[in-house]
């Protein structure tokens, strides 16, 4: 696993807590293929990799059946054709278009994720690395991943709240409204 951590304010490589930045995760993989996801949550998933499984799956438009490598990073998940010294980015898939990272429960060494393509059209990928502790690092991060984005989100709020209230704050000063604590 190539995997980059970096930690703010000094703590020390061994905690892990939400400080840790994910910057990149690269695996080496076989891209298995895809199927249209019809049924909602971990169980359409389940029964996508099993048809995957069955029929080889979809090998589509984008060129993905030549992955050997999938990119896991801030922005959503590569799919990668790795040619000596250089990476072919075959296709990319936006985090906000993805859910439900799934290690599979028969062959733990299948990894899959569903793609929104559209609200009303759900792919869900699967890949098989060599063993079944990368398919767990795969989860991992883009468990990592996901938790990142969504504390980034948080912290974006509460800032834009307390802009807001050090607006409103400056305008009734400025209008000479009192401070509704000191009534």
């Amino acid at each position: 696993m190539e995997a980059v951590k970096e930690k703010v304010g000094g703590f020390g490589l061994s905690r892990r807590d939400s400080r840790t930045f994910i910057h990149e995760f690269a695996f080496r993989v076989s891209y298995m293929g895809f199927a249209v996801n019809c049924c909602a949550g971990i169980e359409g998933v389940q029964a996508a990799i099993n048809q995957i499984r069955e029929t080889g799956g979809q090998k589509d438009y984008r060129n993905t059946d030549r992955t050997n490598c999938i990119k896991i990073d801030k922005q959503g998940v590569s799919f990668v054709e790795r040619k000596r010294e250089r990476d072919i980015s075959l296709s990319f898939i936006p985090l906000r278009k993805i859910s439900y990272g799934v290690v599979y429960e028969k062959d733990s060494s299948i990894f899959a994720f569903n793609h929104h393509v559209s609200p009303n059209h759900v792919e869900c990928h699967a890949v098989i690395s060599e063993n079944d502790v990368k398919a767990r690092e795969m989860n991992e991060a883009l468990y990592a991943v996901f938790k990142t984005d969504h504390f980034g989100c948080l912290r974006n709020e509460r800032q834009k709240r307390r802009e807001s209230l050090q607006k409103m704050e400056e305008n009734e000063r400025e209008n000479g409204v009192p401070r509704r604590d000191l009534q």
